[in-house]
């Protein structure tokens, strides 16, 4: 072949690849905006279902884990740290804020308040010694349920009820967590009686009557109670990250086409929350412990932040897109080197595009805040369930892009030589010759048919026409009438 006609061969290849990849962007923004104006997106941060099962996990309450998630990132997911979550090892605590309200109300116990539960429960376990004082076992079971009683209505629910509130708005816990805290602090509470009322009961057996109510003054006094009620909040674990990652992905079965994702960094916008990247990310239980496995691949959530800047332009008065976010994907094996760069680049262009009033430093995994009065970023790590076949499509399209754009892509060129041959060579048709031996065929052969999944007529013909010696393209008519039909490589 002379140099010319090389030179033109490689020429119209080339022009053939643009032409290719100009449509697949066309049918990638077709699926993304369909060519309108961009609307409120569908990937947000949600922690409850509509439903109200648990697909989301604010990773703020536990520190530990959200340095490691951190450390990982800025890796860029090469080694991760998080790979395994064993249970109880990952625990949020009660928040300070919210000990300190405790510690508020711990003060307004009153003298006069232990003083009237000392007399109720002297009151029941006096009744119950001499109701029963034959059956020891009987009156102990009576008093302490008593017991029981007086000190719930009268210590632990007014205390816990003001809590209530704060810890469902902080996310750590619902009215099953708020039901076990009232149960373990009154067990707490009456464990110091209780020897005390095992005691007296005794004495009831033996015919004596002792003094209860000072009996029991002895151990339950006011600093007493205090000290028990700040030693039990101090300590109490709220939430086990292992149990919450096991509900969602339990969850995961449940509602249609979702995967788990990791998101971290998140942008608020009108009452909304939405994440800037996310990573999809595997579990797999081995007994008390998750596997986690993370994906090749990091998603900019592109829709949520092209509608936001998009809106921020309109009540601004502004003009302008954001740069950085060009391209959909961070894939991981071309950025092993400068991922933290990548994502540096896209927050702090955010932080000065939005106008913000502070940067944010991804390196430092403590909290941080940057906000105007329309748009607030965050650095807040969640583990998400999210619908995934919005997005599936556009990835095929993406992944297609990727190939084109590697010179040495096999698939690439397959898929350019197989474009071109479509458009430009005229398919072979087989419909009467099909037809024929479909009509001679036998009513089992057209109704049985060896598959893993059920084939209606039409695509047992598709399929005969495939196994056509020579057959490089196909096309087969639909039904009669429909005016259908369909063209398919072998």
């Amino acid at each position: 072949m002379s140099t010319s006609n090389t030179k033109r061969h490689m020429d119209t290849a080339l022009n053939g690849l643009a032409f290719i990849r100009e449509v697949a962007k066309y049918f990638m923004d077709f699926l993304e905006t369909d060519f309108h104006k961009r609307r409120n997106p569908k990937r947000t941060v949600k922690l409850r279902s509509d439903s109200n099962l648990l697909i989301g996990v604010n990773l703020s309450k536990y520190p530990s884990f959200t340095k490691a998630t951190w450390k990982t990132i800025n890796q860029g997911f090469d080694k991760s740290l998080i790979s395994k979550i064993e249970k109880g090892f990952y625990q949020a605590n009660i928040p300070k804020d919210l000990l300190q309200l405790i510690a508020v109300q711990k003060e307004n116990l009153t003298i006069q308040q232990i003083d009237h539960v000392l007399d109720a429960v002297a009151e029941a376990v006096t009744k119950a010694g001499t109701a029963n004082i034959i059956e020891y076992d009987r009156a102990l079971l009576s008093a302490l349920e008593n017991t029981e009683t007086i000190i719930k209505d009268q210590i632990v629910l007014p205390f816990i009820a003001n809590l209530e509130k704060p810890l469902k708005n902080l996310n750590l816990g619902d009215e099953n967590t708020v039901y076990l805290m009232k149960d373990e602090l009154t067990s707490i509470l009456i464990r110091v009686l209780e020897e005390k009322i095992a005691n007296a009961l005794r004495l009831f057996v033996a015919g004596k009557r002792p003094d209860v109510g000072n009996e029991l003054a002895v151990v339950f006094n006011l600093n007493d109670v205090k000290n028990e009620i700040e030693e039990f909040f101090e300590s109490y674990q709220v939430k086990d990250l292992y149990a919450e990652l096991y509900e969602i992905d339990r969850n995961k079965s449940i509602l249609d086409k979702q995967d788990t994702y990791l998101y971290f960094c998140d942008v608020a916008f009108q009452s909304t929350k939405y994440p800037i990247f996310y990573i999809p990310f595997s579990v797999e239980r081995q007994r008390d412990t998750l596997s986690i496995e993370f994906d090749s691949q990091v998603y900019i959530n592109k829709k949520a932040l092209e509608y936001i800047a998009q809106e921020y332009n309109t009540l601004s008065g502004r003009k302008g897109a954001l740069q950085t976010i060009g391209e959909r994907i961070i894939y991981l094996s071309q950025h092993k080197s400068d991922f933290p760069t990548v994502v540096d680049d896209i927050v702090n262009e955010m932080v000065n595009f939005f106008e913000l009033d502070a940067s944010i430093d991804i390196k430092n995994p403590s909290l941080q805040i940057a906000k105007s009065s329309l748009i607030k970023v965050t650095n807040s790590c969640y583990l998400n369930l999210s619908d995934k076949s919005d997005e599936a499509l556009i990835n095929d399209y993406e992944e297609i892009l990727q190939l084109l754009s590697q010179d040495d892509s096999v698939l690439g060129e397959a898929f350019n030589k197989l474009i071109d041959d479509f458009i430009r060579k005229e398919p072979l048709s087989f419909n009467s010759e099909v037809a024929d031996e479909w009509d001679d065929a036998s009513t089992s052969d057209k109704l049985v048919f060896e598959s893993p999944i059920p084939l209606n007529s039409e695509q047992q013909q598709i399929l005969a026409a495939i196994r056509k010696d020579g057959c490089k393209y196909i096309t087969v008519e639909g039904p009669p009438g429909t005016g259908k039909s369909h063209t398919i490589t072998a």
